[in-house]
């Protein structure tokens, strides 16, 4: 008789339905939901403090990128090429006088490189477009119209078309360089700039390996506003006009006041506009230092966060490596150690770090102090230096997680994805100015470092020329431990989701 009762709860749970198993279960979690979003919130903030056990390393997915295996053409007579084309561009900036403003040299030195790519027989245009912009330089063409603080400037690009002779040229990939950028060490590095991509180009058009097309694009990052960031704001903007109207919106991007002469078409058609196949990748080169090199920092985050394949990103970080063996290559994901530290000065040689900056700098490291004695005292001092390592690996997560969630484009290979391009922009930087005195990098010649860019852009360009793009697989959704970690969508968001519930 004692056991009646337990028989009896045995044979309700015995005949229980799993449907109502599972509805039963379900009104138990949200009876003590208090409990259970406490402890999911628990777990979920251990697996984000988990990152850096979870990352895992980087790795080219694509064969095709055929990393070494092409022998390098861009040789000694091409860096010369380069020198010269940027004694000439010089040449030109000193033929407009000490009182020249950066207008005028900007359109000197397009002027200059459209009438030397016009004289290798390429498809050349020039256009100007119209660019709306609030006090920091941001917003596109046709947002927030008529706000108060918005004004309207033009900026202009110049670009030419190498065809391929190996294929009909279905697909393209695009080369831009960005010149008369406020933080740069001035018109003698954007001739530098000019005269490589002169070089580059000539090389493209004798080239016999060409399967694409091939774009150099010359954006106008003349500063808009006045943020530090106005520079990369305009270059976005200009990038972003010219690929409205490569994809047919010529009415809308164009300035149309402009004559004939100031938007020339290709081969001096100025209604023509110069385009290649169905572009895939793009490249944007950043030369502040001129023929001086002592940092690449690759740049991935473009607008809302959105980022290249990684293949594409760790291309470029792997052949910069290849290209400058000792230089400092990276993502500049650590505010602690900043990559660009000793190139972040202008023309007068300061520095220029906002002292916001320097706020959250010190709030860092007062917090990777925090966690590093918390992790010396819970694991002993032995394990001092791997409790360092792992904390810097989340704070570099963090640093890459924030300017993603920021929003905030990086370079102008942000406006080539927002047209479902991959991108990313390398920096190629040395200390500017009166601090170049101090550097304490390898003493190198002009030739030799247009002869290490060339060879760099080369490997980019071969890599993307074997490419098929349909049949590429690669991942999109990622988050960089460091320059060699990474984590995929699988690791990342299962941590924060337990935290959102």
């Amino acid at each position: 008789m004692n056991d009646e009762p337990g028989m009896r709860a045995q044979a309700v749970s015995v005949a229980m339905a799993p449907r109502d198993a599972v509805i039963a279960g379900i009104g138990r979690v949200f009876r003590h939901h208090r409990r259970v979003s406490a402890v999911l919130y628990v777990v979920g903030v251990l697996g984000v403090l988990s990152y850096p056990l979870l990352a895992r390393r980087v790795f080219i997915d694509e064969n095709a990128f055929l990393h070494g295996h092409g022998a390098i053409g861009f040789g000694a007579d091409e860096a010369l090429w380069a020198h010269e084309n940027a004694l000439k561009a010089e040449g030109v900036i000193d033929a407009l006088g000490a009182d020249a403003d950066g207008n005028a040299i900007y359109d000197a030195l397009t002027n200059f490189a459209a009438n030397e790519l016009d004289a290798l027989g390429l498809d050349v245009s020039k256009r100007e477009y119209p660019i709306e912009f609030d006090r920091r330089g941001r917003r596109r063409l046709g947002e927030n119209a008529g706000d108060a603080d918005s004004s309207v400037a033009s900026r202009k690009t110049t670009h030419a078309v190498v065809r391929a002779v190996k294929s009909s040229g279905r697909e393209g990939v695009v080369f831009a360089t960005t010149i008369g950028a406020s933080d740069t060490d001035g018109p003698n590095a954007d001739a530098a700039a000019i005269g490589l991509g002169l070089a580059f180009v000539k090389y493209l058009a004798t080239a016999k390996w060409l399967a694409k097309d091939f774009v150099w694009l010359v954006l106008d990052a003349r500063p808009l506003g006045s943020s530090p960031g106005g520079s990369t704001h305009a270059a976005v903007h200009a990038a972003d006009a010219w690929l409205r109207e490569y994809y047919g919106d010529e009415n809308a991007a164009r300035l149309k006041s402009l004559d004939a002469s100031k938007n020339k078409g290709a081969r001096g058609d100025a209604s023509a506009f110069a385009r290649a196949g169905a572009l895939q990748q793009a490249y944007v080169i950043e030369m502040p230092a001129g023929a001086a090199v002592d940092v690449v920092a690759v740049r991935p985050e473009g607008r809302n966060g959105a980022l290249p394949n990684q293949d594409l990103l760790n291309t470029a970080v792997q052949l910069s490596r290849r290209a400058f063996p000792r230089a400092k290559v990276g993502l500049d994901l650590d505010p602690l150690d900043p990559i660009e530290t000793r190139a972040r000065v202008g023309r007068a040689g300061e520095a220029k770090v906002r002292e916001g900056e320097k706020k959250n700098v010190a709030l860092i490291r007062r917090l990777t102090s925090f966690l590093e004695r918390i992790g010396v005292f819970c694991l002993g001092k032995s394990r001092a230096f791997a409790v360092r390592q792992f904390v810097g690996d989340l704070r570099r997560a963090s640093v890459f997680a924030w300017r993603c969630a920021r929003g905030v484009p990086t370079g102008a290979h942000a406006a080539f994805k927002s047209f479902a391009l991959d991108a990313a922009t390398l920096r190629l930087v040395a200390p500017l100015g009166s601090a170049r005195d101090k550097a304490h990098f390898g003493p190198t010649t002009t030739r030799e470092t247009f002869l290490k860019i060339g060879s760099l852009l080369e490997m980019l360009a071969r890599g993307s020329n074997n490419l098929i793009e349909q049949l590429h697989h690669s991942m999109f959704y990622y988050v960089m431990t460091s320059d060699d970690a990474f984590l995929s969508i699988a690791e990342y968001v299962a941590p924060q989701a337990a935290v959102v519930a």
